[in-house]
């Protein structure tokens, strides 16, 4: 190898070296909050419902510079129950869940004056749900929906994030209640020969509201003074006699099952 290239190659080095972590922390419910609400569909025996569930949801808080390191994670366990309501061609629901878990850090290391393994994470979140839909045959197209929430956080978490940074380069969000809203369509189909059968595919554009500035210390390029809130996520569900199973990806992912009844 020429020469030149070995110059490139240590000059690189030294660069990704050189650049700093940049750590923010925002609130756990920005990436993984307003998660999917079932409702009773056309193909439903009953125009009332309730749904209760358990699961676990995980985000992902990433952090730049510093070499690239591992995002930090953040593992819940969620208890959902929700009652559901179907009109000609409108139906509703409004819950609650309860959340559980803690924040783990995989990005600093020991000898950061920030250093933590862990802090602990739980809350509850009131949310609403509506959609205008027509049915076909087997399928039922839920095209305009609209979803509202409001979470609360507490937990470790929480109380680090309402502490001023004391050294560069680290960035928080010190809300911890937040109001969001989101857009989605929806696809139900039913089985034609076993009715009892349910398989959905939802699509859907959260905003969340609140105070997303970050607090930080020092102005220099790496600083970002608000995040937009807005994220996007596909969830999927399926319900065989009176057992659903749902699951969620975007900004964050969620696994539930639970009961119809």
């Amino acid at each position: 190898m020429p020469k030149p290239c070995y110059y490139f190659i240590i000059i690189l080095l030294l660069s990704s070296c050189a650049s700093p972590l940049v750590k923010r922390y925002k609130p756990a419910m920005i990436s993984i909050g307003l998660t999917y609400m079932p409702k009773p569909s056309s193909f439903d025996s009953l125009r009332s419902a309730n749904y209760i569930s358990g699961g676990i949801m995980q985000g992902i808080q990433g952090s730049t510079g510093g070499g690239n390191r591992p995002g930090d994670v953040i593992n819940l366990g969620q208890l959902s129950y929700s009652r559901g309501h179907r009109y000609k061609n409108i139906n509703y629901a409004y819950g609650a869940d309860i959340f559980a878990g803690a924040f783990y850090n995989r990005s600093l290391g020991k000898s950061d004056p920030n250093y933590f393994k862990s802090k602990s994470v739980q809350g509850y979140e009131l949310k609403s749900s509506i959609n205008v839909f027509h049915s076909y045959r087997t399928r039922e197209f839920r095209y305009l929906g609209l979803d509202l929430a409001y979470s609360k956080e507490n937990g470790d978490f929480a109380k680090f994030r309402q502490v001023m940074p004391t050294t560069k380069y680290v960035y928080i969000i010190p809300a911890t209640g937040l109001f969001s809203a989101a857009i989605n369509s929806e696809m139900v189909w039913t089985e034609p020969f076993w009715k009892i059968t349910r398989y959905s595919l939802r699509f859907s554009l959260k905003q969340t509201f609140g105070d997303l500035r970050y607090n930080e210390m020092g102005n220099d390029s790496y600083s970002r003074n608000s995040i937009t809130g807005l994220t996007a996520s596909a969830a999927g569900y399926a319900e065989i006699k009176n057992i659903f199973f749902i699951m969620e990806a975007g900004a964050g992912g969620r696994i539930n099952i639970g009961y119809k009844f």
